[in-house]
């Protein structure tokens, strides 16, 4: 059994009984009010008055305080998937010095992507070569410098791959110091039969994803890269690159979307699926567009490049001692320990990333030295 309350009120019932009124005067900005609230106290002493303009503009700093802390902690958190990027814990002095140095060229350049393909800069960079008089030369293995006849030589390897070849050079075995490999990478590549659908659509036209998650998780999952362990959710890297170059879309829709998670170094713990989860929790239904996969883990990856030990594609391990000493007693941090002799890779500041600074810094000093190699003796 159920029933409603119904309470019936006379019209006028409450007109005499004790009431509020409420009034809002609007001032201009030079009215002192102190004169004004005084006079109107003494007419009206049960009068209670509240300046409102005082408490809108406390919510209103409130307000921007709240603001500046969201942006705070969406800038950490953009900051750590960008220094990520060192495949360490983004709070440490060297991850974070490499996710300004991205975010400043970001703003500042943008991150282009290569017409028609990582190939087509090759090709660039061997004509340009080519017309110059130089020659490229494959397919040879270098275990020393005593192989090398130039006057000058820049070694674009990996800190381990190049004590390698200088180890073996007669006078500089007791100069070099044991470079230890950081993180690995796992890469993982989806061809797709159509967009990834992105929860967020601004994320179609975007190059480069960073999948990191908060602050929070790309530590915890760098954290635990570095303690041996393969994050549940790790930080990917994904790029789309026909969102900028449409060349990369086949004619029946198909795109390939290259991916790669930080595990640790050595790893052999398939990831496909790990980093499927990822991007399935940024882009519902991401499943649905994938036609196939493909993974190489740490050990093809070293396969593949001798500078990438252990799948480490930043060549050392990211930390002060590995990249303020590197593999070589020298002051200058380009120098490989040997007249003549430089390094332009990830081992060299200012460490990993796309940039190129390496080798413009080391270019410097080649010119430098062989300009000194020809002036006249006097």
């Amino acid at each position: 059994m159920g029933f409603n309350y119904v309470f019936v009120l006379s019209p006028n019932a409450l007109r005499d009984t004790p009431h509020n009124l409420a009034a809002t005067v609007e001032l201009a900005e030079e009215t002192p009010t102190g004169p004004l609230l005084q006079a109107l106290v003494r007419g009206f002493p049960s009068t209670s008055v509240i300046e409102v303009g005082g408490v809108l503009q406390q919510a209103r700093t409130i307000l921007e305080q709240v603001g500046l802390a969201t942006l705070a902690a969406a800038s950490v958190a953009v900051l750590a998937g960008l220094a990520v990027h060192a495949i360490a814990p983004p709070a440490r002095p060297v991850s974070m010095a490499s996710g300004v140095l991205l975010g400043a060229m970001l703003h500042g350049r943008g991150w282009p992507i290569v017409d028609g393909g990582s190939g087509a800069l090759v090709a660039a960079m061997l004509a340009e070569l080519e017309s110059l008089g130089g020659e490229v030369e494959c397919g040879r293995r270098v275990d020393s410098l005593d192989q090398l006849d130039g006057r000058a030589v820049v070694l674009a390897v990996g800190a381990l791959e190049a004590r390698r070849i200088l180890g073996r050079t007669a006078g500089l075995r007791t100069r070099l110091l044991g470079p230890s490999p950081g993180g690995a990478a796992a890469r993982v590549d989806f061809v797709l039969s159509d967009d990834v659908p992105w929860a967020d659509a601004r994320l179609t036209q975007a190059g480069t994803v960073h999948l990191t998650g908060d602050f929070r998780n790309a530590d915890a999952a760098e954290k635990a890269v570095r303690n041996g362990e393969v994050p549940d959710s790790p930080a990917v890297l994904a790029s789309q690159p026909w969102a900028a170059d449409p060349a990369r879309i086949a004619a029946d829709g198909r795109r390939v979307l290259w991916s790669y998670a930080h595990v640790p170094n050595g790893s052999d713990v398939a990831v496909t699926e790990r980093v499927t989860r990822v991007i399935e929790a940024a882009a519902p239904g991401f499943r649905d567009v994938v036609t196939t996969s493909i993974e190489r883990g740490p050990a093809e990856l070293e396969k593949y490049n001798a500078s990438y030990p252990g799948g480490d594609i930043a060549s050392i391990s990211a930390d002060i001692p590995g990249m303020a000493f590197r593999f070589a007693r020298s002051l200058d941090p380009y120098s490989a320990g040997s007249r003549g002799v430089w390094m332009a890779s990830a081992s060299t500041p200012p460490g990993p990333g796309v940039h190129g600074m390496a080798g413009a810094h080391a270019a410097r000093r080649v010119a430098a030295f062989l300009r000194h190699e020809r002036a006249p003796r006097a």
